[in-house]
């Protein structure tokens, strides 16, 4: 599954670059590329972030719980 994900991500950073490099000044490329490329990427690595970070305070606070029984 994680496989597919960076195909999807690689792919769509591939279509982000050649649309910016096809837009008329170099200052509109290089804002499409951060709207449409490095904004979403980032938005996206918080979120997993996020949620792994979320999942191991779950899953060590299930383990302190059995402990303690």
């Amino acid at each position: 599954m994680h496989v597919f994900m960076y195909l999807v991500w690689i792919g769509w950073l591939y279509f982000v670059v050649m649309f910016s490099v096809a837009q008329g000044s170099v200052d509109r490329g290089v804002l499409m590329f951060v709207l449409l490329g490095v904004l979403p990427t980032l938005f996206m690595s918080w979120v997993l972030r996020q949620r792994r970070r979320n999942r191991l305070a779950r899953v060590s606070e299930s383990q302190d719980g059995h402990g303690k029984a």
